[in-house]
């Protein structure tokens, strides 16, 4: 693919595009070969993990159904779904150090931040109701290297680069923080790669990349919110609420930490 820039703001790359788009199917499809080989039977931990590294939208949804269809699942479904969101962070963290690894360093203390405080919730208040005997439902996800997919993930992103540019442009950080949360509540990779390739080419400041990824985060988690009070089992509100709202305060913390 060419390696020129187009469009509007020049910030279109094909090149660049492409490469971010084998990229973000790469890691969704180490998670999903793996959920395929285990197909969801080695364990509540390994499930979680791998659902995150997958889909945490796919690890939601799949496993809110379950809370309401399986009877006392809502302790194993609200563990396997804040297991997939800790992943989240992670996931996030490798995007940097691939795409702009000088902005890194000031992401990492919200990132160890929600990690820490994520991972004392789960060991306190969830890990010792996460066995059981029956065998774990399958999470179903699908091939993230189907060209439906990944041409899907390309305009995303395109479309993402273009509108974070133009709302930067034209309302200064605000506008871009109004399309990271706009763009958060559907996809976290497209507007944080956006944001680090516009941070790359000199068009918004390394602060403003870096709250708007948290913005992202935290817009995403809100959708995730939503998924659970619409399909889930009430039983399954009360860990998920309280295991983000620990997400958040870990994260807000870090953010504290490293202003």
């Amino acid at each position: 693919m060419p390696n020129e820039t187009y469009g509007p703001y020049d910030v279109i790359n094909p090149s660049q595009v492409g490469w971010m788009v084998v990229l973000i199917s790469g890691l969704s499809l180490a998670g999903y070969v793996a959920l395929r080989l285990v197909r969801g039977q080695s364990g509540i931990i390994l499930v979680g993990l791998l659902g995150g590294l997958a889909s945490t939208t796919a690890t939601t949804l799949v496993y809110s159904k379950h809370s309401k269809n399986i009877p006392n699942f809502a302790g194993s479904a609200s563990t396997i779904i804040l297991l997939s969101h800790l992943v989240l962070f992670a996931r996030i963290a490798v995007l940097v150090a691939i795409i702009e690894f000088s902005l890194l360093a000031s992401i990492v203390p919200w990132i160890i931040g929600g990690l820490v405080a994520g991972t004392g919730y789960l060991a306190v208040l969830l890990f010792h109701r996460a066995r059981q005997d029956q065998p774990l439902p399958e999470l179903t996800v699908s091939n993230p290297t189907e060209l439906k997919t990944a041409f899907g993930f390309a305009i995303a992103f395109a479309l993402v680069l273009v509108l974070s540019a133009w709302m930067n442009d034209v309302f200064q950080s605000a506008g871009g923080y109004v399309i990271a949360f706009l763009s958060g509540l559907t996809d976290v990779d497209a507007i944080t790669i956006a944001n680090l390739k516009l941070f790359s080419m000199g068009s918004i400041e390394a602060k403003t990349a870096g709250i708007a990824i948290v913005i992202a985060f935290v817009a995403n988690l809100i959708l995730k919110m939503g998924i659970i009070f619409t399909v889930a089992d009430r039983s399954l509100w009360r860990p998920v609420a309280t295991g983000f709202a620990v997400l958040l305060a870990g994260v807000g913390v870090g953010l504290l930490v490293s202003s």
